[in-house]
């Protein structure tokens, strides 16, 4: 005897599952002339019925093109966005970059976004991507500019907003250009990319934009600077990073902990500058809220010691 359609529908109902969706998947930039970087934005949506999960997002030039995006858990209807910047200063000519995205929708589970475009650099630039770190001792560096299209008038204007710099330009021996970036002595201790953009008189003239990044971290770093914990019994583990800038880096002698329920695992960098430390608690249902120190013991080329604090903190429930 044949089954009905609607008993059919209801022994074997089918069963939710999210879909994702999005505004667009393919970008054409066109062409673009001596632009550092581009950014676009892709607007991503669960149309099914059942949440969608993003378990992954990659770029296929983790070098030159990169993407992050906002949620990665989207209860159907919600809509999250892809953010994409790609760097045009090591690319020249004809360009396609895709971001591959990984996803729980059964019926599209690896979609790609893809960026195409044609980049025609007007200057040449070195280095090409000008990095000054001020813990190595320098506080200024000289990027040579050289143009590849004819100038109607040499370059001779700079401009720039950080007050942190100083930038100046001078001709160079045999053609081109050198431009000068000076951190000033109040530079703050953190990272920064200053732009500075070189214009002739001749505004039919292109302008050039450079794109200095200046390091300036303080001489040992802790990242993070605090440890926080879970108020659980489970074993649980956290990892602190020690970085050191500058010539004279401390030695670290022992890292004590704040109590038995603790055990650490200290793994220097070869260079013997860095060290990485494993942090490994249990119990710690009963000391949610409470705040203890990882104290770093360390001595200075002079053989004197210091000890550096770091906030242990168990989070409350």
């Amino acid at each position: 005897m044949a089954v009905p359609l609607f008993l059919l529908a209801w022994i074997n109902p089918l069963s939710a599952a999210p879909r994702i969706q999005f505004d667009h998947q393919y970008w054409n930039f066109g062409v673009v002339t001596n632009v550092p970087s581009i950014f676009h934005n892709y607007w991503v949506s669960n149309s099914g019925d059942a949440p969608l999960v993003i378990n992954s997002i990659a770029s296929t030039c983790p070098a030159c093109l990169h993407a992050n995006i906002e949620e990665t858990n989207l209860p159907p209807g919600a809509t999250t966005v892809v953010h994409a910047k790609l760097d045009l200063r090591l690319l020249s000519g004809p360009t396609s970059r895709a971001i591959l995205i990984n996803c729980n929708d059964p019926q599209n589970p690896t979609p790609v976004l893809e960026l195409n475009g044609e980049g025609i650099p007007l200057y040449q630039l070195d280095p090409v991507t000008p990095l000054l770190d001020l813990a190595e001792g320098p506080d200024k560096i000289a990027i040579g500019i050289n143009p590849l299209v004819h100038l109607h008038a040499p370059l001779s204007q700079v401009a720039y907003t950080n007050t942190n710099v100083e930038a100046s330009l001078t001709s160079a021996k045999g053609g081109g250009w050198f431009l000068t970036v000076q951190a000033n002595s109040n530079f703050p201790k953190s990272n920064a990319t200053v732009t500075v953009v070189i214009r002739s008189s001749n505004t039919n003239d292109p302008p050039c934009s450079v794109d200095v990044f200046i390091r300036n971290a303080p001489v040992l770093e802790l990242l993070p600077p605090q440890l926080v914990f879970s108020a659980q019994t489970n074993a649980q583990m956290r990892v602190l990073w020690i970085r050191q800038h500058g010539p004279s880096p401390l030695a670290l002698l022992d890292a004590v902990l704040p109590q038995d329920k603790f055990h650490n695992e200290i793994d220097p960098d070869p260079d013997g500058r860095d060290y990485t430390i494993y942090v490994t608690t249990w119990q710690q249902q009963s000391a949610a809220g409470q705040t203890n120190e990882l104290v770093l013991r360390m001595m200075d080329v002079s053989n004197q010691e210091k000890d550096i604090n770091v906030p242990v903190i168990v989070s409350k429930p």
